[in-house]
């Protein structure tokens, strides 16, 4: 049986109660969408990608249709197709293709491609294009280096007519953050502190409490994101609603919470970046059943770590007991503080919050009371 434990020590003053110990996990959070910057060709064109218009924000975003022959798409600003003074106005397409393929080389159930440890070696993917000069098929040639969220895509632009193919160059940047969680078991929800930097910018950072809810018998260990808010550096709060967290079969101290932001990138004007993956490893496991403690409804059955005062007239002593009502408490007592001196002087199921105990004066120069809740 589990017992938290307050100890009072007569004449020097009371000890502060024992408190379950505070717990630390690690948190990832990555974007689902690549941020590129602006493609380059041999020649004159530039090209744009984006999900929003006129302002462009580099975004390639997961399809948010089901069904869709490819799983990623985006607006294109194609500029400069044809050379002329001035210059001929952008052209607005769109994009459809494929990223790399979804490895899990580690085992992890993440995706190694969003994985900035593990790299990204040349790799080719298909995809389709529109645009007022025409349509077209894609090849993307990918390669990002392990360690570096930045990577290369190179762009093969191939019209169905007769015409020049077009190659642009982009830089693309995984969006990852990665910091550590801090929480007390025990409670339902439980509430966690957190922070985290993105990788390779360690000036960015997100912020702030989520809360997770179990059910209340957790015997798979599973959780519930409760809806919130997240602050960034510049104190803009990224909004959420509730979400289920996942435990991963693969990986059984891992939840996997899929996290869909009002607006992923408030520096932007319209919502942009909405789609986040967040995975929460927590390695702690007290009682060793398998699930770990931020999700194992085993804690609630602690209880609350009593709270003790005490005061003297001449001839009592009055101890007062902060606790849970209906718990059994154990009030000991014992000249020394060793663990084989202590015996139980009175037994109590606490009736009242607080609840105070008539005491005789000790009989010892030095004397030491504790209470245990069972």
């Amino acid at each position: 049986m589990k017992h938290l434990i307050a100890t009072l020590v007569f004449v020097f003053g009371v000890l502060p109660p024992a408190a379950q110990a505070t717990q630390t996990a690690q948190v990832r959070l990555y974007s689902g969408s690549l941020r590129f910057e602006r493609g380059y060709s041999d020649s004159s064109p530039i090209l744009d990608l984006s999900t929003t218009y006129p302002v462009l924000n580099g975004e390639l975003q997961p399809y948010p249709y089901a069904g869709g022959v490819y799983s990623y798409n985006c607006l294109l600003q194609l500029d400069g197709l044809v050379g002329s003074t001035p210059p001929n106005p952008p052209m607005l397409g769109a994009l459809a293709i494929e990223v790399p393929p979804f490895g899990d080389a580690n085992n992890n159930s993440y995706p190694d491609f969003f994985e900035v440890a593990l790299g990204a070696s040349t790799t080719n993917t298909a995809g389709e294009f529109v645009l007022p000069a025409g349509a077209g098929s894609v090849v993307a040639t990918w390669s990002r280096m392990a360690g570096s969220p930045t990577g290369t895509c190179v762009m093969v632009f191939t019209f169905n007519q007769p015409q020049t193919p077009l190659t642009f160059t982009h830089q693309f940047t995984l969006i990852e953050y990665k910091g550590t969680l801090t929480y007390t078991p025990g409670s339902n929800p439980v509430p966690c502190t957190f922070s985290m930097t993105q990788t390779g910018w360690p000036t960015k950072l997100l912020q702030g409490v989520m809360q997770f809810t179990r059910p209340v018998t957790n015997t798979s260990g599973l959780l519930t994101l409760n809806a919130g808010s997240w602050t960034n550096e510049n104190s803009q709060a990224l909004i959420y609603p509730a979400a289920t967290a996942g435990r991963l079969s693969m990986w059984p101290t891992n939840y996997a919470v899929l996290v869909e932001f009002n607006d992923g990138n408030p520096d932007t004007i319209a919502p942009d970046y909405n789609l986040w993956v967040l995975s929460v490893d927590d390695a702690n496991d007290t009682d060793f059943d398998g699930i770990p403690d931020l999700a194992d409804d085993s804690f609630s059955s602690l209880p609350r770590a009593p709270h003790l005062t005490m005061t003297k007239t001449g001839t009592n002593l009055f101890l007062t007991i902060s606790g849970d009502v209906g718990r059994q408490h154990l009030i000991q007592e014992s000249d020394s503080l060793a663990p084989s001196n202590w015996q139980t002087v009175v037994s109590l199921t606490l009736p009242s919050d607080p609840q105070t105990v008539l005491l005789g004066l000790p009989t010892t120069e030095n004397r030491f009371w504790r209470v245990i809740a069972q």
